[in-house]
């Protein structure tokens, strides 16, 4: 589950990435004007696999987490 302060401190500049590792979701702050390319590349050289970048959508966040965590326990 995305911890809700991601959620409440977002600012309106800014926008949520989700990252996956070895199963487990992380999460993101970045700048709305950050290259996705580039978010990638950070990710991939820390081992995680970028699900979905500049979200700020709060409800479109939680949907997509919730989906993916049903995913990967295997509950979808």
């Amino acid at each position: 589950m995305i911890p809700q302060h991601i959620l409440d401190d977002l600012g309106p500049g800014q926008r949520v990435a989700v990252l996956a590792r070895k199963g487990e979701l992380h999460f993101l702050v970045h700048e709305a004007t950050a290259d996705a390319g580039r978010l990638r590349a950070d990710a991939a050289l820390d081992g995680s696999e970028v699900v979905a970048t500049h979200l700020s959508d709060k409800d479109a966040i939680l949907a997509l987490v919730a989906g993916r965590e049903r995913d990967v326990g295997g509950e979808g």
